[in-house]
């Protein structure tokens, strides 16, 4: 099983019309945490922030995760490896809904963070929708079932330069409790410690 997320994938990160395909990287699965589970701040970085995304799960259906991020190492990460695959950085909720029991080309989802409000988003604002993730994925690599796609996330309240973007509502700390809620599949907490 492999976790493949899809970077740059919602309208909104491209404002200047540069868009040519999405970001793509990989999560170990170190990083697969359920609902209930605490994320563990590394001590190692100063930035981390929350990403809730629409995640494919191949031939099996629809669920949806968090794509913890922490802060770029100096520019250097490029590959995202620090940044992407901490040990907890890929909450996802353990429940998958069939391919045809939600729409999911409009499915809009919440995620707060002690109860505030940080993003309120939908998937209607994607670039590629899920069947298109699912074509330009498998052209890139073999899927296997159970393997894990994350479709992207909206920037919502973000920095946006030099196609970064950086949730500054969504960055967490230790103690806080991060909620996310996909009203068709349903509500995830993980406690940050």
């Amino acid at each position: 099983m492999k976790i493949i997320g899809l970077g740059l994938n919602y309208k909104q990160c491209y404002q200047d019309g540069s868009y040519k395909e999405p970001v793509l990287f990989l999560k170990g699965d170190n990083t697969l945490l359920f609902n209930n589970g605490d994320i563990i701040y590394p001590e190692f970085v100063d930035k981390v922030w929350v990403e809730a995304e629409l995640a494919i799960v191949v031939n099996y259906g629809f669920t949806f995760a968090n794509d913890i991020t922490a802060e770029n190492v100096d520019d250097r990460d490029h590959h995202l490896a620090r940044s992407k695959s901490l040990d907890t950085f890929c909450p996802i909720f353990n429940k998958i809904v069939t391919f045809d029991s939600i729409n999911p080309y409009y499915q809009r989802y919440k995620t707060y963070i002690n109860d505030k409000l940080v993003q309120d988003a939908s998937t209607e604002d994607m670039i590629l929708n899920y069947k298109q993730v699912l074509r330009f994925v498998s052209n890139k690599m073999k899927l296997n079932s159970g393997d894990i796609i994350l479709t992207g996330t909206h920037p919502g309240s973000a920095t946006l330069g030099n196609k970064e973007h950086i949730m500054t509502d969504g960055i967490i700390k230790k103690g806080d409790i991060v909620r996310i809620e996909f009203p068709n599949i349903g509500v995830m907490e993980n406690r940050v410690i």
